[in-house]
């Protein structure tokens, strides 16, 4: 942290001295101020693209279930150790997240295999999130991937509906607002 605010006081000063050497139109001291001010500007630079490299290599591991990504958190007091802790520490938070998410759509995917009504979550775009088996013998499907593919059966599914299919009979079907799916 102590180079972090090293850095900025030396950009800040160097802005400032810029800025008046202009208004004084001292050109010499100019010449010698503008280069060290560039040269601080590309410290900044340089720390910003060292940090997104790490954020983004977190990023690419997390994405690729790889849970045992860590940086180095005992380097030389800076501003890298304490990155290094916080990036650690997101990694951790995140793997626990997607590993407790994992864990509870199996739980519902398991409750949902074993109810006996036919179930089918769509998105908004009307994609298939979820689905159970007994819809699936329901609708007499062997793949369902999107409401589209319902179409030929019920011409008029809408995405947001809700609809009871009586057993055995898909072709008549009754449309419900607001109300519970029953069995």
């Amino acid at each position: 942290m102590k180079q972090f605010f090293f850095r900025l006081f030396t950009v800040l000063v160097l802005a400032i001295a810029c800025t008046l050497l202009i208004q004084q139109r001292n050109w010499l001291w100019l010449c010698v101020i503008v280069p060290s001010f560039l040269v601080s500007i590309g410290w900044f630079y340089r720390l910003y693209t060292f940090n997104t490299r790490k954020i983004a290599f977190l990023l690419d591991a997390i994405e690729n279930d790889d849970p045992a990504v860590r940086f180095y958190e005992h380097a030389s007091p800076g501003d890298s150790s304490m990155v290094n802790v916080m990036l650690n520490r997101i990694a951790r938070i995140l793997y626990n997240v997607k590993q407790e998410t994992a864990q509870r759509e199996k739980y519902y995917e398991l409750i949902m295999d074993f109810v006996e009504t036919g179930i089918v979550v769509l998105n908004s775009k009307g994609s298939v999130y979820q689905k159970n088996k007994e819809a699936m013998n329901l609708l007499g499907l062997d793949v369902l991937t999107h409401v589209k593919q319902l179409s030929c059966k019920f011409s008029s599914i809408r995405n947001g509906e809700r609809y009871i299919l009586p057993y055995g009979c898909p072709a008549s079907v009754s449309k419900t607002r607001n109300s519970a799916l029953l069995p």
